[in-house]
């Protein structure tokens, strides 16, 4: 694995080292099946979905750490998804005993627009995600973008850097 930070580069004032680690939820923490997209409007659906074991190993490590974890979601503009997404991340993460931030976006919103930066963002700002458009959205803002391979997905469609479980994101992060 290559390394991407270099220890002590500054950008901006901000040391790089100062990591903000912002993942996806549907891909990474939770499964979200192949046939999803024509269901996901079901009453319901999030509620449901399976947990991915390395993307939620990949929280929890991150947390216990001390990276500061921001659950990064895009949310359907349904009167139910955010509620059922919530109650998903509490049930499965415990998010209500860890104070964890969630940031929800609409499906129109990019990423790296979403979560309240005024300015360009930097190399420490790290979205993990399954979804390519979202990761070039992201690289395209300042951010590193790291592909979650979460076996249903193709790591010959990303020429940058991807991860399938904790020891290799500790890699990277180093």
């Amino acid at each position: 694995m290559k390394e991407v930070f270099s220890k002590n580069e500054q950008k901006g004032g901000k040391n790089v080292n100062e990591k903000m680690i912002y993942l996806d939820m549907d891909g990474v923490l939770a499964n979200f099946p192949k046939d999803g997209a024509g269901t996901y409007r079901n009453v319901g659906f999030f509620e449901r979905l399976e947990v991915i074991e390395e993307g939620c190993t990949i929280y929890t490590t991150l947390k216990r750490l001390g990276y500061p974890v921001t659950v990064l979601t895009k949310c359907p503009d349904l009167s139910h998804s955010k509620s059922e997404k919530t109650v998903w991340l509490e049930r499965k993460l415990q998010l209500h005993t860890g104070g964890v931030k969630v940031i929800f976006v609409s499906e129109e919103k990019k990423k790296s627009d979403a979560i309240g930066r005024k300015a360009q963002l930097q190399s420490t700002d790290i979205l993990i995600d399954d979804y390519n458009k979202n990761l070039v959205e992201w690289q395209r803002a300042g951010g590193t973008a790291l592909k979650f391979l979460n076996g249903q997905n193709d790591p010959k469609t990303w020429s940058g850097i991807s991860v399938k479980n904790i020891h290799e994101l500790l890699e990277v992060l180093r």
